[in-house]
Parts: structure tokens; sequence; C-alpha cells
């Protein structure tokens, strides 16, 4: 623990062929690798048989491989294995971390994108005998995690170059067979309703049902268009190789804006659906393609309650042009005092309109109404001067 190397293994390094090491029932995390490889690192001419007496996660490095990087190998002399099970019982899926090709001798290429939880890629199928090479990022779930931490070898909180936890370039094997008596296999399908947009990947674990009914979330994926089953088929995994003394099912890590259900079983498989709630958002969790949104009005009006067929309005015809002569032009002279009198004028039936007021657009009979005002308003006016 918490020691540095220059160059490779930080806390372990195996130098060239033919020297070997045999790790058993250890713990390699929290290393780090200021290049490749933060928790296992081996060269060309390396071999690494990493089977289920060891769990290899939560390791960090500079440019490639978080986890463990295996380089492309030269010959078939030399090769590399890794489990999908690991110490504790639990599982480990396998992500790229950049590739790793052929280049320096010693200490291998690398290109490409590194791990990303938002958009992960397919999983990686665990390898046995491989001469390819491998940059590898280790997805295990908490309680996993919680089994491996109590293996009584801890390679913890090293440095190096390459190699923070382990390198080598001879031989490194650490034992535990990952074929099973009776073992089983489990998919599952994940199908989106209601949205066009939503998360690029999400979490799904897989639940581990003992005979007492304890239940222990043994192994995760995060599906996204990338990741595939046994058939191909998209936003699918395959959990393959579980031990069949067990029954098991599946549960998703929440996404926000959805509703979600499974249904299924083992032998058919499961579905995840996830629906999306009424007034909700896009998705959750961070890794979103959210649902655009209406650029808001920056001045919000209340609605206008616009009729289905709105009716035509004619157009309206010139004003007509009054003369001087008929348009007053002083106004009535003030009162000083309350007449003695008022005098009642009597306007003929002939003279009173009897049409209601004029439609919209109905300007002839507008006009006979002003007229027939404008006869009333004279004749009061001439009326009152006669009086005063």
């Amino acid at each position: 623990m918490n020691n540095t190397a220059h160059r490779q293994g930080g806390g372990v390094y195996v130098s060239h062929a033919p020297w070997s090491i045999t790790i058993k029932n250890a713990l390699i995390t929290a290393n780090t690798a200021a290049i490749q490889g933060g928790g296992i690192w081996s060269c060309p001419v390396g071999t690494v048989s990493l089977g289920t007496d060891a769990a290899v996660f939560g390791n960090t490095a500079g440019k490639s491989a978080d986890d463990a990087a295996f380089l492309l190998k030269w010959n078939e002399t030399y090769s590399t294995s890794f489990s999908g099970r690991m110490y504790g019982g639990g599982l480990v899926t396998w992500y790229r971390d950049t590739s790793i090709g052929a280049g320096d001798a010693n200490y291998g290429a690398f290109a490409g994108d590194r791990y990303d939880a938002a958009n992960p890629g397919a999983p990686v199928d665990p390898a046995s005998g491989a001469i390819k090479g491998y940059g590898l990022k280790a997805v295990v779930s908490a309680e996993s995690k919680a089994l491996a931490e109590t293996a009584p070898l801890k390679i913890m909180g090293n440095t190096a170059e390459r190699g923070g936890g382990v390198g080598t370039n001879g031989e490194v094997i650490i034992p535990g067979e990952d074929t099973l008596e009776n073992p089983v296999s489990l998919t599952v399908h994940k199908v989106w309703s209601g949205a066009s947009a939503y998360p690029t990947a999400v979490t799904v674990n897989l639940i581990r049902i003992a005979k007492d009914g304890t239940r222990t979330a043994i192994g995760t994926v995060l599906l996204s268009e990338r990741s595939t089953d046994k058939d191909g088929k998209t936003w699918s995994y395959t959990f393959a190789n579980l031990d069949g003394a067990y029954t098991y099912t599946v549960e998703e890590e929440a996404v926000d804006g959805f509703n979600t259900s499974i249904s299924g079983s083992m032998a058919d498989g499961f579905t995840i659906t996830n629906s999306k709630k009424s007034g909700g958002g896009g998705g959750g969790g961070g890794h979103h393609k959210p649902d655009p949104k209406p650029t808001p009005d920056p001045d919000p009006k209340p609605p206008v309650d616009i009729p289905d067929q709105p009716t035509p309005l004619d157009p309206l015809k010139p004003t007509e042009n009054i003369p001087d002569s008929k348009v007053p032009t002083t106004k009535p002279e003030t009162q000083t005092k309350t007449p003695d009198k008022t005098k009642t004028v009597n306007i003929p039936d002939s003279k009173t309109p009897t049409s209601s007021v004029p439609k919209t657009g109905d300007i002839g009979g507008l006009w006979a109404a002003l007229c027939g005002l404008s006869a009333m308003g004279l004749a009061y006016f001439g009326i009152r001067r006669k009086h005063d």
C-alpha cells in the first residue's frame, strides 16, 4: 500500500519472462497510473490471467485504461485472460477505455475515446487466451464492491507511470475458475415510451435472490444504443455464466422524468419500459437528450379568443364631407339662471328611428341615424335660443 515506482508497477512489479507471480484473494483498487493501466498493466511480452480470486476496480490512469491495460501481444506465447466474475462472488462488466494497438515494443500505443458513463459503448466480453490488446474500465455494483473489500490482500494507494497497482513484463497469474456446474443466463432489454428524447445510457442492476429471500445487487450494466444482447438487439444485455443455485431479476436506477415498469421472467428475459411522466422532463441522472423547449415569449399576453369562422367586414365607404354651414361653430351661451319654464318638443313618430344600432358594415343605416339625431339637435337649440 502507498508505494511509488518511477516506471512500472507501483505496488507489485514482475520483471521479464520467465519471471512470474501468483496472486490470490486480492483487492486491487485506488491505485493511480500517470499514463496507462491504473490497476494492472502488462507489456507485449507479458502474460496476465485475471481469474476470480481477485477484484480490480476503482483505479485511475492519466491517459488510458483506468483499471487494466493489456498491450497487443507479440505472438501466441503471450496472452491475456480476464473474467466477468471477481473475488467475493460479484460480477464485473468491462468497458473499453481507449483502444490498444501496436507501437513501441515496450509500452504499446493507445488511441480513441476514454470511457464515458454517459456514452459507455458496448460492454467487452471476458477473454480467454486473447492475443489482442485491451484498455479496460471496470463497472461494479456497490454491493459487489463491499463483498470484494473482505479480501485479505489489498493492493491499494500505489502509483507509477504504468501499472499503478501491478505491472509486468513477465507473468501474473490470478487463479479462480470461471466455469460453473449449472450456469444460467438472463437477458434484459430497455424500451422508451412517450418521449422522443431520453438519456443516452441508464444503469441496470442484476439482483441475485437466495433461497432465504436475501437480495444482492451483484452485477451492473450501462444500457445504451451500443449495448446488445446475444441476438444483437440494441439497448439490451445478457448476463451470462450466472450461478444456477440462485434466481435473478433486474432493477433500474431511477430516471428523472420517467416512470419505470418491468415485465418478463428469467426464462424469457426482462423488459424495462420507461414511460414519460405527464408534464415531466425528458430524463435525468445527468446523461440526457432533453426534450426541445419552446422559446418563452418575452412579453406574454393573455390569450385572445378568436372565433373559428370570423365574419368578414365590408370595406368602409369614404367619409362624407359636411358643409361648414351645417357644422355648429359656437357653443351655447352660459346660463346664469334657470329658465322659468321648460318647453317640451314633440318629435313626430316618422322622425323617430325605429331600427336597432346598425350592424358592423351597415354604413348606410349609420348615416341615416346620424342625420336624424342632427335634426333633433338643431331643432332643440333653435327653440332654446328663441325662448332666451
